[in-house]
């Protein structure tokens, strides 16, 4: 996983970065709420130049999934 987005889902959900790890659900481990997600998928959209809509972020369960839907918008 790279660092910056580490601390870019750290940042964004207000959680320690050492809590984000590849396996970590956004919901359930990290406490990601309706507004942090809105807020994330907008910090994902400014990263890649891809907008991100409310379905993908409904998507997005695991860090590792949040990775791999920047690889590909990238």
């Amino acid at each position: 996983m790279t660092e910056s987005i580490q601390v870019l889902i750290a940042r964004h959900l207000d959680v320690d970065k050492a809590a984000v790890t590849e396996t970590a659900r956004l919901r359930e481990d990290l406490d990601m709420d309706e507004i942090s997600s809105m807020e994330l998928g907008l910090a994902i959209s400014e990263l890649t130049g891809t907008e991100v809509s409310e379905e993908d972020m409904d998507e997005l369960i695991t860090v590792q999934d949040v990775m791999q839907f920047i690889q590909r918008a990238g």
